[in-house]
């Protein structure tokens, strides 16, 4: 284990020479920054306080899922590692000298969609023989597993500050059960932010249709659904001169996967599940009543009485227009806007989804379901030292690891606009958590995405699936009472 540290502290400095050696040679515009210390970092309103309790270079073994965006954990480098990785192996560094343990992958497995269930079935045969300490695993996988009873009561860990800023968000309020904690995420991984809906515009082409200052809209609250259709609608050029508005043409809106409607969802500020007065979880009557009904018209409206729109369904074809300079406007997600539209050379923007209406008071967005969420197995060694491990994460990925992701691949991408910058302050605040995307068995998530995607009266469409979701959350509140 000592001869594993020794290398990884030469790897460290190794990996700093790159680095310099890298930003040497691109001389960007404005440099970009080596990742900070954090052991230097010091904040006044900081409530973390580094644990008393420091392991040996103990070994710290993850039990993690393989699948879409599941590259979590970034422990070893060389010379061709990318900077986004270069950090994130920092980041793991870090909370390694903090915490005096030492990361290792223990057991990889294929668990993303479609497999999370099997994933979860290998984590129940888990005994304290495996020396595991901490379940990675795909975000729709979590619920089973409580369920079950083989995660740790996170709640009941004091050392997990659950009042810091590092866990923040309406993640806690979604995602309690009658007091008790099974899992968590947030600025524990990067692939929160990865998975980030945010919405892209190509600036050049908006001037060309004077569609005004966008960015005052957003500042000023008057980025809606309604304005997003008043200036899309009518936008359409037959590109592929086929006289059929189809992939290939010139679009106002494109939706380019009918999963990104869910990003409209949790803009227009619509959970699909909340608390009783019980503390049990229950279909929020919001969805089905007159707000509920308002907001899958005006998404409705947005997509399917919008000669500007193409929205992909079960049969239109996957569109990503914006990369190839063909929409105006695109939901995206933030690691496709790192991967394929920062390298595009497209001319764009970045906006938070658009309200409901202008009485909503923030601006909401969620996540793609290709993300890490993390629990403690209840067959784990030593909860404290687990608990420990996973503060130092969240802590770390706070103050460090997020705010350089942002900074130095969405962010600096706009040296000359600073209003995105802007932006994605609003996004990072407006991250959304509802529990209704995690309950896989009661898949309600489903519900308003596919009233919009087949342009369906959502009322019709929850009535005939009103019995499955109260069955499978009679399930979920009994297992978790």
């Amino acid at each position: 284990m000592k001869h594993r540290l020794i290398i990884r502290l030469i790897l460290s400095t190794l990996l700093a020479a790159v680095l310099l050696s890298a930003f040497a040679s691109c001389k960007p515009k404005t440099p970009l920054p080596l990742p900070p210390d954090t052991q230097n970092t010091t904040r006044e309103d900081d409530p973390y306080k580094p644990p008393e309790v420091k392991y040996n270079n103990e070994e710290f073994r993850v039990f993690t899922w393989t699948g879409p965006n599941s590259d979590e954990w970034i422990l070893e480098t060389d010379a061709n590692t990318s900077f986004l990785d270069s950090k994130t192996y920092s980041h793991f560094m870090q909370v390694e000298a903090e915490t005096g343990v030492v990361f290792s992958i223990a057991q990889e497995t294929p668990g993303g969609y479609g497999r999370h269930t099997e994933f979860i079935s290998k984590v129940a045969m888990l005994s304290g023989s495996d020396n595991i300490d901490l379940i990675c695993q795909y975000s729709l996988a979590a619920i089973h597993g409580a369920m079950q009873g083989i995660y740790v009561n996170l709640a009941g860990l004091n050392d997990l500050n659950w009042n810091a800023p590092y866990w923040s968000g309406d993640f806690l309020d979604y995602n309690t059960f009658n007091g008790k904690i099974y899992y968590c995420t947030g600025e524990m991984t990067r692939s929160t932010i990865y998975n980030m809906y945010l919405i892209t515009f190509n600036y050049d082409q908006a001037q060309n249709y004077a569609l005004g200052d966008i960015y005052e809209l957003v500042e000023n609250g008057e980025w809606t659904v309604d304005k997003l259709y008043a200036l899309s609608k009518d936008i359409y050029i037959d590109l592929n001169h086929n006289e059929s508005a189809d992939k290939g043409d010139f679009f106002g809106l494109v939706c380019s996967d009918y999963l990104h409607i869910d990003a409209f969802q949790a803009s227009c500020n619509l959970p699909s599940l909340i608390h009783n007065e019980m503390g049990e979880i229950e279909v929020n009557p919001a969805l089905y009543g007159q707000t509920g009904i308002s907001v899958v018209d005006a998404l409705r409206k947005l997509f399917h009485d919008n000669g500007g729109a193409y929205c992909c369904t079960k049969d239109v074809p996957i569109y990503e227009a914006m990369v190839e300079g063909n929409s105006i406007f695109e939901p995206m997600y933030a690691y496709k806007v790192i991967t394929s539209l920062n390298p595009s050379g497209i001319n764009y923007g970045i906006l938070p989804l658009p309200k409901y209406n202008e009485e909503q008071g923030n601006y909401h967005t969620c996540l793609t379901m290709t993300y890490s969420i993390f629990s403690i197995p209840t067959v784990a060694n030593n909860h404290k030292k687990s608990a420990i491990v996973m503060e130092s994460m969240a802590h770390d990925g706070y103050i460090d690891l997020s705010p350089y992701i942002y900074e130095n691949s969405l962010k600096s991408r706009y040296s000359n606009r600073a209003q995105d910058a802007k932006m994605f302050d609003y996004l990072r605040r407006g991250v959304s958590y509802d529990v209704g995307r995690v309950l896989d068995n009661v898949d309600i998530f489903a519900l308003v995405r596919g009233s919009v995607r087949d342009n369906e009266i959502i009322t019709a469409r929850y009535k005939d699936n009103k019995s499955k979701y109260e069955t499978e959350l009679l399930n979920v509140n009994f297992a978790l009472s």
